[in-house]
């Protein structure tokens, strides 16, 4: 069971291209630089399932 029963952690999907990191930003997907553009999930574990759904490698992480 998930500590985070609130849902009070947002999560991001990123990735690193030549050192800077990428936020996925739109359902296409499409990866940026602009954290403020970042598709946000609820759960880690929804972020993960979106991102092998469309076939896309990267790193979960918490939202700031």
């Amino acid at each position: 069971m998930s500590a985070d029963t609130e849902h009070a952690i947002d999560w991001v999907a990123t990735r690193k291209v030549d050192g800077e990191i990428e936020y996925l930003i739109s359902n296409a997907p499409t990866w940026g630089p602009d954290k403020r553009f970042a598709k946000v999930f609820d759960t880690k574990s929804e972020a993960r399932k979106y991102l092998k759904g469309c076939g896309e490698k990267g790193t979960i992480r918490k939202h700031t």
